[in-house]
C-alpha cells in the first residue's frame, strides 16, 4: 500500500511504510470504513501536516493522532445519521 507517489529516498520508503502501518491500524479500529477512505485521510493528513511543518520529526506520530481524531468523527457522523 503505497501513500508516497515518488518515494525516492530510502527515508521516504521508510515514512510509507509507517503510514501504511497506520492505515493498517486505523482500518481495522474503524471496520465500518471503508479502507479506500480511511487511506485517503491518512495521506492527506500527512500531506497536510507535512506542508506546514518546519520541524519534521514527529509527522508520523502526529498524523496517527489526528487521522485517527479525523475518522472518530466520520464514523460517529456514519453512526448518528444512520439511526
Amino acid at each position: 500500500m503505497t501513500i508516497i507517489v515518488d518515494a525516492t529516498s530510502p527515508s521516504d520508503a521508510l515514512v510509507d511504510d509507517e503510514l501504511a502501518a497506520i492505515v493498517t491500524a486505523l482500518a481495522s479500529r474503524y471496520p465500518t470504513l471503508s479502507s479506500d477512505l480511511v487511506q485517503h485521510v491518512i495521506a492527506d493528513t500527512h500531506r497536510d501536516l507535512t506542508a506546514r511543518s518546519r520541524i519534521t520529526a514527529h509527522l508520523i506520530p502526529l498524523t496517527l493522532n489526528l487521522s485517527r481524531r479525523r475518522l472518530q468523527a466520520i464514523a460517529m457522523g456514519m453512526t448518528t445519521t444512520e439511526t
